[in-house]
């Protein structure tokens, strides 16, 4: 029988990277050992960390989304709509006008009926009125006929005569108009700023309501404003007249100006002129000067001596030698080159040559 050679069982370790031997006390040695404890440590906090990072960036990608498409959905609403770029942007806005169309016909029905009833009731207190003068004088004669007990029906939008229980306090909801200009109308609460799409069923009081709310408030300030005025306007002439007549010293006296919130007028004097036109100060640039080269004086010990030499004929030469005699004479000489210089001026012989 030919004996062979078998190897043993070799185990791999995934957190050290490391081989060890497939058995129970090997395995057992290692995995209880300091470095594989430590290296389990960090693979799981490995993995704790990248499943956060997973989690991190799979929440801002949802939020990412959900932003798209809230402004796909604006923008759809807002452009789209607005701009009458597709059948269903068509479709939309031509309800939207006649949702605008019918309220405004249900908000001026709503305001005549108002108007009739009150003018029926009006009507009704007159003749009750005179119904009880000429009873209390003396039997009546003409008995009431059924148009004196109509029964006034009251408009399904409630009016300030006819309110259900829940609308006996006031109206806590406000109509508004959305700030986009697409001419949507939203509800808020006027203590708790909650706004809402839908109506609120507890009651609300709608743009025209509070526009009339503010005409009235208005004219009952300039009404108010006006009797205060009128009132200072008398008391102050009677003051004055009684200041005239008990005086005897005849001093003067001026009316206590009325106040204005914006200040009152002042009249614009012209101030005189005393300066000249020339000494206007316009705020122009200075122009500068030209810059000019200074003048230079030469003085007297500056200037240069010239001398003359006359000669009494260029033919003589003792002339010349006496005059050339005054000065050195002028020489050239050559220079000496030594054999050193001439090797070295030399262009010296290379092995190449």
């Amino acid at each position: 029988m030919t004996e062979y050679w078998k190897s043993q069982a070799k185990k791999f370790c995934e957190y050290c990277k490391v081989w060890i031997t497939d058995n129970k006390a090997s395995v057992g040695f290692h995995e209880g050992g300091k470095k594989h404890q430590m290296a389990v440590q960090n693979r799981l906090k490995e993995i704790r960390r990248k499943g956060l990072e997973d989690s991190r960036n799979s929440r801002s990608e949802a939020a990412m989304l959900q932003q798209m498409e809230e402004d796909a959905i604006n923008s759809y609403r807002n452009k789209d709509l607005g701009a009458n770029a597709d059948i269903t942007a068509s479709i939309l806005n031509k309800r939207r006008a006649e949702m605008r169309e019918n309220r405004r016909l249900a908000e001026e029905s709503a305001k005549d009926g108002i108007n009739e009833e009150m003018s029926q009731a009006e009507i009704a207190a007159i003749n009750a009125a005179s119904s009880s003068t000429s009873s209390s004088i003396g039997p009546s004669i003409a008995t009431a006929g059924p148009n004196h007990l109509r029964n006034v029906e009251a408009p399904k939008s409630g009016t300030k005569w006819h309110k259900s229980s829940s609308d006996g306090g006031p109206k806590l909801w406000y109509e508004a108009e959305a700030e986009d200009g697409s001419g949507n109308r939203y509800y808020w609460h006027v203590e708790t700023n909650e706004s809402r799409w839908v109506k609120p069923p507890e009651g609300y009081l709608s743009i025209h309501e509070q526009h009339d709310i503010n005409r009235k408030a208005e004219a009952k300030a300039l009404h108010r404003n006006a009797s205060i005025l009128a009132s200072q306007s008398i008391h102050g002439k009677g003051e004055l007249n009684n200041y005239g007549e008990g005086s005897s010293t005849g001093g003067s006296y001026q009316e206590e100006q009325k106040y204005d919130p914006y200040g009152g007028w002042q009249s614009v004097k012209p101030k005189p002129s005393s300066s000249s036109a020339s000494n206007v100060d316009y705020e122009a640039p200075v122009a500068k000067a030209p810059i000019q080269s200074s003048a230079t004086l030469h003085s007297e010990k500056d200037r240069y001596s010239f001398k003359e030499k006359t000669v009494s004929s260029l033919s003589s030469k003792e002339d010349l030698s006496s005059s050339s005699s005054s000065k050195p004479k002028i020489s050239f000489r050559r220079r000496k080159i030594d054999s050193d210089d001439k090797k070295r001026n030399m262009r010296q012989r290379d092995d190449n040559d």
